[in-house]
């Protein structure tokens, strides 16, 4: 059915393509956007927005880059993949299943998206990625998400176990469903 995208072990992300060239992955993020190329070596890599993506304590979270959000897709680096529904998209993260053909089947079963709280994504272009945020754009280490029209989006999420061998986490971007507040949950 889609396509499954993985990184290198770091969370992937989920970004407007017009933000996607501003994310200094391991790079110090302030010298990255003033266009400078130093690479910070070592075990970790402050002031880097892979730090920030790896810092996120949930499921799904959103981080500031410039005018925009970028959503975190946190916990394990999951098999990830991305598809068009009629009102958005459901991003679908394997946790695990005994094949891909019985993932590919709970997906084409998975239920609605729940009416809980969530987040707000406002998408100011429509054209979106998915990458990996140990990465810049210029590295590689992305796939094109189907695009979607530009607007506000509730973003919500479920784990979903429909059986004893498979658990999916189940990401849905719903447009025009607005929370309280931006970019926070009611």
């Amino acid at each position: 059915m889609g396509e499954w995208f993985d990184t290198g072990g770091g969370p992937p992300i989920l970004l407007e393509h017009r933000l996607a060239r501003y994310w200094s992955g391991l790079e110090r993020a302030s010298e990255r956007r003033s266009g400078a190329s130093h690479s910070v070596q070592g075990s970790e890599w402050p002031d880097s927005d892979y730090s920030r993506a790896c810092s996120v304590d949930d499921y799904v979270e959103l981080i500031p880059l410039l005018d925009g959000n970028v959503i975190v897709l946190g916990d394990e680096p999951f098999s990830t993949q991305v598809r068009r529904e009629p009102t958005g998209l459901l991003v679908a993260r394997w946790s695990y299943a005994p094949s891909k053909g019985h993932m590919e089947q709970v997906l084409l079963d998975a239920p609605s998206a729940p009416e809980a709280p969530g987040l707000q994504w406002d998408i100011s272009d429509g054209s979106l990625i998915l990458m990996d945020s140990a990465l810049r754009l210029d590295e590689g280490g992305f796939y094109r998400v189907p695009d979607v029209e530009p607007g506000t989006y509730r973003v919500v999420h479920h784990l979903y176990s429909p059986d004893e061998e498979t658990q999916v986490l189940l990401i849905w971007i719903r447009k025009g469903q607005q929370l309280s507040a931006r970019g926070s949950r009611p």
